[in-house]
């Protein structure tokens, strides 16, 4: 288990209690479990290395918190960029690479 820090983040800073985004790099599923302080919804973004969205779901937070995963196992070996954004517009980036 690793315990993220932001690769990117936009000025206005996600207000989170914990995020975790494991394993890295990964052969196939990453999980991802957020706890955050008040958000209601986020948008989970999965982008390739020329920013095409190759993946995104809508996800409504119960009591501030997450636990999901996200299946890789059909694309290619590589660097990818896992995007969430809050309702507020606060944007969180974590690099993903998958052999």
């Amino acid at each position: 288990t690793v315990i993220a820090t932001p690769t990117v983040a936009a000025s206005n800073s996600i207000n989170f209690k914990s995020i975790k985004i494991y394993p890295k790099p990964t052969h196939g599923l990453i999980w991802i479990e957020l706890k955050l302080l008040s958000t209601k919804s986020l948008d989970i973004l999965l982008l390739n290395e020329m920013g095409v969205v190759l993946n995104k779901r809508k996800q409504k937070m119960i009591l501030g918190e997450i636990d999901l995963n996200l299946d890789l196992s059909l694309l290619p070996s590589g660097l990818y960029f896992l995007k969430l954004i809050t309702e507020n517009g606060n944007v969180w980036i974590e690099k993903v690479v998958k052999h």
